[in-house]
């Protein structure tokens, strides 16, 4: 009998085999042909994970796949032409680096299904929150004053995002899971029908971009200057969408002088995962105080990871707020995943939604 476990994958798939075990890979000793060994290499790419859940991409490969593909990198592989070898050892590291986590890995798009919502519903949200605005400031941790959308109200869009390979400490070119869940619940929240918003830390521009698309506002994306020439980027690749995005450079070190007048600044400034050092706080925080237009709609939306090593951070972020005249509008906590999360990639946020205590000019 022979000692392939070799079976089909389904009726409609009959010349596309399973492969159980490494055994079942092609030895290198019998000299498969370069087409044979891509098509392998091709088939157990593993894609960006899917924020959506866990992945369990690496369970499709079969046992002992990282040992194959070493082997092939090994190989001489001399009875290939040399651009064939040169392009399977390429292949095989990029499958390597896949298994190594997000620092191994190259340069990458990742795809974004993003939540909108009508904009008349939006401005229902809105009213609701404005005409029971007396009755609570501070909802609690449940974020259950947020509304749910019903199903028909959904359409979703597809943001795709460029990510470089990472280099030092430069993680603002990487897309963070506080990002990708405000992202999704910006077209729930009770936000202001404002024709501009400002994103502070926007990293790869996903919120940004889910707020143009979400909330069809106008939205200038900022960060440091290493960040921007990818935002920019990220925002040409999306104009398909109809959104209406741009990115400067903000050094939150930088306060303008003088400051901006109220019409130059904004009803929406949104930040997510924007705490990474003890001064970052204030630095945040001022930057709120000099953007965010001092009127009843103007809403603050900040979302970040719960990180046990950055609750004294947290605290003085929420202190500064309140010190600056803020108050929490909704707040609520949920999970997501990422690249470095732990527990399978699993992140566990909070986001906070902020207004002026009372309209001041």
């Amino acid at each position: 009998m022979s000692h392939t476990l070799t079976e089909m994958i389904g009726p409609e798939d009959h010349n596309v085999p399973t492969y159980l075990h490494v055994l079942d890979l092609p030895a290198l000793y019998t000299k498969p042909s370069a087409a044979a060994l891509l098509s392998i290499l091709d088939r157990f790419a593993l894609p960006p994970p899917s924020w959506d859940k866990p992945t369990t991409a690496h369970n499709a490969a079969p046992a002992g796949f990282d040992k194959w593909l070493v082997s092939v990198i090994a190989s001489p592989l001399s009875w290939l032409s040399e651009e064939e070898q040169e392009s399977i050892r390429d292949n095989a590291s990029e499958r390597i680096s896949e298994r190594c986590g997000r620092s191994a890995r190259g340069e990458m798009q990742r795809v974004f299904r993003i939540p909108t919502a009508p904009r008349q519903l939006q401005t229902h949200l809105l009213s609701s929150a404005l005409s029971s605005a007396s009755a609570s400031t501070s909802p609690g941790s449940s974020g259950v004053n947020t509304p749910v959308l019903e199903a028909d109200d959904v359409h979703t869009v597809e943001i795709t995002l460029h990510e470089p390979a990472l280099t030092a400490d430069n993680l603002g070119l990487k897309t963070w899971a506080s990002s990708y869940l405000l992202s999704k619940r910006l077209a729930t929240m009770a936000l202001p029908a404002t024709s501009r918003a400002l994103e502070l830390g926007a990293g790869t521009g996903l919120v940004g971009l889910a707020a143009a698309a979400a909330l069809g506002a106008e939205v200038l994306l900022t960060d440091l200057p290493e960040i921007v020439p990818n935002l920019k980027r990220n925002i040409e690749a999306n104009q398909h969408l109809g959104v209406r995005a741009s990115a400067e450079v903000l050094d939150w070190r930088d306060v303008p002088a003088p400051l901006p007048s109220q019409a130059d600044r904004f009803e929406l400034v949104l930040a997510a995962d924007p705490l990474y050092s003890s001064e970052h706080p204030k630095l945040l925080v001022d930057m709120v105080m000099v953007w965010l237009r001092r009127s009843l709609k103007a809403r603050a939306v900040v979302e970040m990871p719960l990180r046990d090593g950055y609750q004294g951070e947290r605290d003085d972020f929420k202190q500064r707020m309140l010190a600056g005249g803020l108050v929490v509008a909704d707040e609520g906590t949920e999970t997501g995943w990422d690249d470095w999360g732990e527990k399978g990639g699993e992140v566990r946020c909070w986001w906070s939604v902020w207004k002026w205590a009372s309209r001041c000019t």
